[in-house]
Protein backbone atom coordinates (compact mmCIF):
# COMPACT_ATOMS: atom_id res chain seq x y z
CA UNK A 1 0.00 0.00 0.00
CA UNK A 2 1.31 3.43 -0.91
CA UNK A 3 1.93 5.87 1.93
CA UNK A 4 1.05 9.56 1.96
CA UNK A 5 4.43 10.78 0.73
CA UNK A 6 4.42 8.32 -2.16
CA UNK A 7 0.93 9.38 -3.25
CA UNK A 8 1.85 13.07 -3.10
CA UNK A 9 4.98 12.44 -5.15
CA UNK A 10 2.94 10.45 -7.67
CA UNK A 11 0.71 13.47 -8.30
CA UNK A 12 3.85 15.30 -9.54
CA UNK A 13 4.96 12.65 -12.02
CA UNK A 14 4.76 13.31 -15.73
CA UNK A 15 3.05 10.00 -16.50
CA UNK A 16 0.38 10.58 -13.88
CA UNK A 17 -0.42 14.11 -15.02
CA UNK A 18 -0.44 13.07 -18.68
CA UNK A 19 -2.92 10.30 -17.95
CA UNK A 20 -5.15 12.71 -16.02
CA UNK A 21 -5.15 15.39 -18.72
CA UNK A 22 -4.98 13.33 -21.91
CA UNK A 23 -6.91 10.10 -21.65
CA UNK A 24 -5.43 8.65 -24.85
CA UNK A 25 -2.33 10.80 -25.38
CA UNK A 26 1.37 10.29 -24.81
CA UNK A 27 3.69 12.27 -22.58
CA UNK A 28 4.80 14.28 -25.61
CA UNK A 29 1.39 15.97 -25.68
CA UNK A 30 2.37 18.20 -22.77
CA UNK A 31 5.26 19.77 -24.66
CA UNK A 32 3.20 20.10 -27.84
CA UNK A 33 0.14 21.69 -26.23
CA UNK A 34 -0.50 25.10 -27.77
CA UNK A 35 0.07 28.21 -25.68
CA UNK A 36 2.58 26.55 -23.37
CA UNK A 37 2.01 24.24 -20.45
CA UNK A 38 1.70 25.81 -17.01
CA UNK A 39 1.80 24.08 -13.63
CA UNK A 40 1.15 25.48 -10.15
CA UNK A 41 2.41 23.89 -6.94
CA UNK A 42 -0.10 25.21 -4.39
CA UNK A 43 1.07 23.67 -1.13
CA UNK A 44 4.31 25.53 -0.51
CA UNK A 45 6.22 22.24 -0.61
CA UNK A 46 9.83 22.57 -1.76
CA UNK A 47 10.11 18.85 -2.50
CA UNK A 48 7.01 18.77 -4.73
CA UNK A 49 7.94 22.01 -6.47
CA UNK A 50 11.40 20.69 -7.36
CA UNK A 51 9.96 17.41 -8.57
CA UNK A 52 7.45 19.20 -10.81
CA UNK A 53 10.28 21.23 -12.35
CA UNK A 54 12.24 18.05 -13.07
CA UNK A 55 9.22 16.25 -14.51
CA UNK A 56 8.15 19.17 -16.73
CA UNK A 57 11.34 20.90 -17.93
CA UNK A 58 9.55 22.44 -20.92
CA UNK A 59 6.69 23.86 -18.82
CA UNK A 60 6.31 27.03 -16.78
CA UNK A 61 6.15 25.77 -13.19
CA UNK A 62 5.03 28.29 -10.57
CA UNK A 63 4.40 28.03 -6.86
CA UNK A 64 2.66 29.68 -3.97
CA UNK A 65 3.26 29.35 -0.28
CA UNK A 66 0.54 27.65 1.74
CA UNK A 67 -2.02 30.12 3.04
CA UNK A 68 -0.99 32.91 0.68
CA UNK A 69 -3.08 34.26 -2.15
CA UNK A 70 -2.74 32.43 -5.44
CA UNK A 71 -1.14 34.17 -8.44
CA UNK A 72 -3.49 36.87 -9.76
CA UNK A 73 -4.39 35.31 -13.08
CA UNK A 74 -7.49 33.45 -14.22
CA UNK A 75 -7.59 30.40 -16.43
CA UNK A 76 -3.84 30.05 -16.96
CA UNK A 77 -2.83 26.68 -15.44
CA UNK A 78 -3.19 23.29 -17.09
CA UNK A 79 -2.41 21.49 -13.84
CA UNK A 80 -2.52 22.54 -10.20
CA UNK A 81 -0.95 20.32 -7.57
CA UNK A 82 -2.67 20.99 -4.25
CA UNK A 83 -2.14 17.48 -2.87
CA UNK A 84 0.60 18.70 -0.56
CA UNK A 85 -1.58 21.14 1.39
CA UNK A 86 -2.00 19.82 4.94
CA UNK A 87 -4.98 19.61 7.28
CA UNK A 88 -7.80 21.22 5.30
CA UNK A 89 -10.96 21.19 7.42
CA UNK A 90 -14.48 20.85 6.09
CA UNK A 91 -15.78 24.42 6.08
CA UNK A 92 -15.80 27.83 4.44
CA UNK A 93 -12.03 28.38 4.64
CA UNK A 94 -11.32 25.27 2.58
CA UNK A 95 -14.21 26.07 0.23
CA UNK A 96 -12.71 29.50 -0.40
CA UNK A 97 -9.22 28.11 -1.02
CA UNK A 98 -10.38 25.57 -3.60
CA UNK A 99 -12.69 28.10 -5.30
CA UNK A 100 -9.71 30.44 -5.71
CA UNK A 101 -7.56 27.65 -7.12
CA UNK A 102 -10.30 26.42 -9.48
CA UNK A 103 -10.50 29.90 -11.02
CA UNK A 104 -6.84 29.57 -12.04
CA UNK A 105 -7.42 26.43 -14.11
CA UNK A 106 -7.79 26.54 -17.86
CA UNK A 107 -10.89 24.81 -19.30
CA UNK A 108 -10.00 21.12 -19.31
CA UNK A 109 -7.38 21.72 -16.62
CA UNK A 110 -6.99 19.34 -13.70
CA UNK A 111 -6.21 19.86 -10.00
CA UNK A 112 -4.99 17.20 -7.58
CA UNK A 113 -5.97 17.74 -3.96
CA UNK A 114 -6.06 16.11 -0.55
CA UNK A 115 -8.32 16.42 2.50
CA UNK A 116 -8.28 14.60 5.84
CA UNK A 117 -10.77 11.74 5.90
CA UNK A 118 -13.01 10.90 8.84
CA UNK A 119 -11.85 7.28 8.95
CA UNK A 120 -8.16 8.13 9.09
CA UNK A 121 -8.19 11.10 11.45
CA UNK A 122 -11.14 11.00 13.83
CA UNK A 123 -9.14 9.27 16.57
CA UNK A 124 -6.33 11.81 16.27
CA UNK A 125 -8.76 14.74 16.34
CA UNK A 126 -10.41 13.34 19.48
CA UNK A 127 -6.98 12.88 21.09
CA UNK A 128 -6.03 16.43 20.14
CA UNK A 129 -9.13 17.74 21.88
CA UNK A 130 -8.12 15.97 25.12
CA UNK A 131 -4.61 17.42 24.93
CA UNK A 132 -5.94 20.93 24.27
CA UNK A 133 -8.11 20.69 27.37
CA UNK A 134 -5.30 19.38 29.57
CA UNK A 135 -2.77 21.95 28.35
CA UNK A 136 -4.99 25.03 28.34
CA UNK A 137 -2.89 27.99 29.51
CA UNK A 138 0.40 26.10 29.27
CA UNK A 139 3.41 27.22 27.26
CA UNK A 140 4.34 25.28 24.06
CA UNK A 141 7.10 23.26 25.75
CA UNK A 142 4.78 22.02 28.49
CA UNK A 143 2.05 21.32 25.93
CA UNK A 144 4.40 18.98 24.07
CA UNK A 145 5.30 17.24 27.35
CA UNK A 146 1.62 16.77 28.20
CA UNK A 147 0.91 15.43 24.70
CA UNK A 148 3.73 12.90 24.94
CA UNK A 149 2.56 11.76 28.38
CA UNK A 150 -1.00 11.24 27.13
CA UNK A 151 0.15 9.34 24.04
CA UNK A 152 2.33 7.02 26.16
CA UNK A 153 -0.75 5.96 28.13
CA UNK A 154 -2.81 5.03 25.09
CA UNK A 155 -3.35 1.35 24.27
CA UNK A 156 -1.97 0.08 20.97
CA UNK A 157 -5.54 -0.32 19.69
CA UNK A 158 -6.49 3.33 20.20
CA UNK A 159 -7.99 4.70 16.94
CA UNK A 160 -5.58 7.65 17.01
CA UNK A 161 -2.85 5.31 15.77
CA UNK A 162 -4.69 4.74 12.51
CA UNK A 163 -3.23 8.15 11.64
CA UNK A 164 0.03 7.28 9.90
CA UNK A 165 2.00 10.26 11.22
CA UNK A 166 1.25 9.41 14.87
CA UNK A 167 2.43 5.80 14.80
CA UNK A 168 6.10 6.55 15.60
CA UNK A 169 5.06 8.36 18.84
CA UNK A 170 8.21 10.51 18.65
CA UNK A 171 8.53 14.28 19.01
CA UNK A 172 7.83 14.84 15.31
CA UNK A 173 4.63 12.84 15.59
CA UNK A 174 3.54 14.88 18.62
CA UNK A 175 4.09 18.14 16.75
CA UNK A 176 2.13 16.76 13.80
CA UNK A 177 -0.73 15.95 16.17
CA UNK A 178 -0.67 19.45 17.65
CA UNK A 179 -0.68 20.99 14.15
CA UNK A 180 -3.63 18.82 13.18
CA UNK A 181 -5.47 19.71 16.38
CA UNK A 182 -4.97 23.41 15.73
CA UNK A 183 -6.29 23.15 12.17
CA UNK A 184 -9.12 20.66 12.78
CA UNK A 185 -10.56 20.98 16.25
CA UNK A 186 -13.64 18.78 15.87
CA UNK A 187 -14.44 15.52 14.08
CA UNK A 188 -17.32 17.23 12.26
CA UNK A 189 -14.67 19.17 10.31
CA UNK A 190 -13.27 15.97 8.78
CA UNK A 191 -14.33 14.83 5.32
CA UNK A 192 -16.35 11.75 4.62
CA UNK A 193 -16.71 10.74 0.96
CA UNK A 194 -20.26 12.12 1.06
CA UNK A 195 -19.11 15.51 2.39
CA UNK A 196 -16.39 15.67 -0.23
CA UNK A 197 -18.81 14.95 -3.09
CA UNK A 198 -21.10 17.69 -1.79
CA UNK A 199 -18.20 20.15 -1.54
CA UNK A 200 -16.68 19.74 -5.01
CA UNK A 201 -19.55 21.45 -6.89
CA UNK A 202 -19.17 24.42 -4.53
CA UNK A 203 -15.49 24.66 -5.34
CA UNK A 204 -15.76 24.25 -9.09
CA UNK A 205 -19.05 26.11 -9.60
CA UNK A 206 -22.22 24.29 -10.64
CA UNK A 207 -21.74 22.94 -14.15
CA UNK A 208 -18.17 24.27 -14.37
CA UNK A 209 -16.25 21.26 -13.17
CA UNK A 210 -16.44 17.77 -11.78
CA UNK A 211 -14.86 15.12 -9.61
CA UNK A 212 -12.60 13.24 -12.01
CA UNK A 213 -11.30 10.26 -10.03
CA UNK A 214 -9.36 9.16 -6.99
CA UNK A 215 -5.57 9.51 -7.22
CA UNK A 216 -5.15 5.93 -5.98
CA UNK A 217 -8.40 4.07 -6.76
CA UNK A 218 -7.46 0.76 -5.03
CA UNK A 219 -7.96 2.52 -1.68
CA UNK A 220 -11.67 2.64 -2.53
CA UNK A 221 -12.15 -1.03 -3.29
CA UNK A 222 -14.80 -2.02 -0.72
CA UNK A 223 -13.84 -5.70 -0.77
CA UNK A 224 -10.05 -5.79 -0.82
CA UNK A 225 -8.36 -7.09 1.31
CA UNK A 226 -11.53 -8.36 2.99
CA UNK A 227 -13.00 -10.44 0.14
CA UNK A 228 -13.21 -13.70 2.09
CA UNK A 229 -14.90 -11.90 4.99
CA UNK A 230 -17.49 -10.36 2.69
CA UNK A 231 -18.11 -13.73 1.03
CA UNK A 232 -18.84 -15.18 4.48
CA UNK A 233 -21.62 -12.63 4.92
CA UNK A 234 -23.32 -13.73 1.74
CA UNK A 235 -22.36 -15.33 -1.58
CA UNK A 236 -21.75 -12.72 -4.24
CA UNK A 237 -21.41 -9.85 -1.77
CA UNK A 238 -18.03 -8.64 -3.17
CA UNK A 239 -19.48 -8.63 -6.68
CA UNK A 240 -22.54 -6.64 -5.61
CA UNK A 241 -20.42 -4.12 -3.71
CA UNK A 242 -18.08 -3.57 -6.64
CA UNK A 243 -21.05 -3.17 -8.98
CA UNK A 244 -22.29 -0.10 -7.08
CA UNK A 245 -22.16 3.12 -9.11
CA UNK A 246 -19.89 5.91 -7.91
CA UNK A 247 -19.88 7.59 -5.49
CA UNK A 248 -21.93 4.89 -3.70
CA UNK A 249 -19.10 2.38 -4.16
CA UNK A 250 -16.56 4.68 -2.52
CA UNK A 251 -18.99 5.56 0.27
CA UNK A 252 -19.45 1.83 0.93
CA UNK A 253 -15.67 1.33 1.00
CA UNK A 254 -15.25 4.05 3.62
CA UNK A 255 -18.05 2.75 5.82
CA UNK A 256 -17.17 -0.94 5.59
CA UNK A 257 -13.38 -0.81 5.77
CA UNK A 258 -12.79 2.40 7.79
CA UNK A 259 -10.40 3.62 5.13
CA UNK A 260 -8.65 5.38 3.47
CA UNK A 261 -6.72 7.61 5.88
CA UNK A 262 -6.96 10.60 3.55
CA UNK A 263 -8.82 11.49 0.38
CA UNK A 264 -6.51 12.17 -2.57
CA UNK A 265 -8.53 13.07 -5.65
CA UNK A 266 -8.62 14.89 -9.00
CA UNK A 267 -11.10 17.52 -10.17
CA UNK A 268 -11.42 18.89 -13.68
CA UNK A 269 -12.64 22.25 -14.93
CA UNK A 270 -15.01 22.46 -17.89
Amino acid sequence: MMNKQQIEEMTCSRDFVTAALFSSATTGSIGAKGGGFRVLEAGGRDDLFERLKREFPEAEVMRQKEGLQAPAAEGVFNYINAAGIKYLSCGEKTDRLFRELAVLLKPGGVMSAHVCSFSGYYGAVMLGDIIRRLSRGQNPVDTVKIARAVIRELPETHPAFSCESLKPRDETAVKELLDLSEAIDHVDKLYTVSKLMDAIPRWMGQGRGRFLRWVFPPLYDPTSPFESWFESIGPGMPRRLNALPEPRRSIAAELLTASPPGHYFLVQKF
